[in-house]
């Protein structure tokens, strides 16, 4: 959590942390600055102090409004740089020294944010070079503000739960739009023609829309054997059949960079298939044991492993019987949810992953099987929290059925 930082600086020797990139599609900003609308800044923390945010003159009044110390970057003088040195990095080094100069930067200081690779190796090299009383020591795995990312307190969990119920309202929709549909020779019309996975993913980004939530990478929506592979997106232009599985996962945010929500369902119109709906009653059975087995302070690893040796006692292949496998349970069972779609915890891996259910938690349980070559995969997937009272709940209050009646 956030109060969870000066903490983890004091436990990781970092004495100033250091976030760039502006508070758009930067998680690490965003987990500070919220839904401020700020473009470009940056935010300089010491250890147990508060923190600085740097804007232009622009946001200065939005800056204002924020709990940090507002520092307006006109008074370093950008344009008396512009004339002076004609080498850009030069310049942003200059530009950033002034900075630290005026709040006192000493010690370690470790960065986090968004840019890109190659410029920020550059500038970050050339920086640590230019300044002597401190120097840039980046974390490289499970970096402090990710660590702190792990656990969400309640106002976190509350975003998440509201992406999670209009999710839900989604996926009432596309159902009732699957439902509607006319059926001729086995292929499903709607009232402009021929039902796409196309026209169902423009449905679903426009009745995301209307709820304030936005994709990313847009939405799983894969019939058939589409649907055997687990990251399938599904071919636009297919047009869909009676009886045949589609694997429907959708994963959204809030409009202006914030939480994610992630949940997985699969659905046959006007039939079932019967091999899909042998396995899919599996995954359900699967994904309700592990919910049921939850706990506080046990290891994420272990459920993973519970949901495989269940999968596999049914004559499934599994990635821990085989980690090379292509079909049946061939991922782990889950991962964090928050301001980015996966996040720790990790549940899979292997028994060396160290992340435990904390409270605070949020994640996905999402057993799934798959099998291209038979024309079908089938997954569920509900999000769940760890309040931080370490209480467990389901954020995904949306039927499982894997039947859609037509008419």
């Amino acid at each position: 959590m956030r109060e969870d930082l000066d903490r983890l600086m004091e436990e990781r020797g970092i004495d100033w942390l250091f976030i760039e990139g502006g508070n758009g599609d930067n998680p690490a900003m965003h987990y500070l600055l919220g839904n401020a609308p700020i473009g470009y800044c940056s935010l300089w923390k010491p250890r147990g102090g508060r923190a600085y945010l740097f804007t232009g003159p622009f946001e200065r009044e939005e800056a204002k409004r924020l709990p940090f110390i507002a520092v307006d970057t006109t008074k370093y003088n950008y344009h008396e740089l512009l004339e002076k040195e004609p080498d850009h990095l030069k310049r942003a080094v200059e530009f950033i020294r002034r900075m630290m100069a005026d709040v006192g930067v000493k010690g370690r200081v470790s960065l986090y944010g968004r840019g890109g690779l190659g410029a920020n190796y550059l500038l970050y090299r050339a920086l640590d070079a230019a300044v002597s009383e401190a120097h840039i020591e980046p974390e490289f795995e499970n970096d402090m503000i990710i660590t702190a990312r792990e656990t969400k307190d309640a106002e976190e969990i509350d975003h998440i739960r509201r992406v999670g119920e209009k999710s839900c309202e989604v996926y009432a929709q596309v159902r009732k739009l699957l439902g509607s549909a006319a059926e001729r020779g086995g292929k499903l019309f709607g009232p402009d023609g021929p039902l796409t996975v196309g026209v169902v993913k423009r449905f679903i980004t426009l009745e995301l829309f209307k709820r304030g939530l936005m994709e990313d990478v847009g939405t799983i929506f894969a019939p058939g054997d589409e649907g055997g592979y687990p990251h399938s997106h599904g071919t636009d232009s297919r047009q869909l059949t009676v009886g045949e599985p589609i694997v429907y996962d959708m994963f959204p945010r809030e409009l202006g960079h914030g939480y994610y929500f992630d949940m997985t369902r699969t659905w046959c119109v006007g039939e079932v298939h019967p091999e899909a709906e042998r396995d899919y009653e599996l995954v359900k059975e699967v994904q309700a044991d592990v919910e049921g087995s939850i706990r506080v302070g046990e290891r994420a690893y272990a459920y993973h492993k519970r949901a495989a040796d269940l999968i596999a006692k049914a004559g499934h292949p599994t990635i821990i019987s085989d980690p090379a496998s292509q079909v049946g349970f061939c991922h782990g069972l889950g991962h964090g949810v928050g301001l980015d779609i996966h996040e720790k915890p990790r549940l899979g891996g292997t028994e060396k992953n160290p992340d435990l259910i904390q409270p605070g938690g949020v994640f996905t349980n999402e057993p799934g099987v798959y099998y291209p070559q038979k024309g079908y995969g089938v997954r569920v997937e509900d999000t769940l929290c760890i309040t931080p009272d370490g209480k467990m709940q389901n954020l995904t209050p949306e039927p499982k059925a894997l039947l859609i009646p037509l008419g």
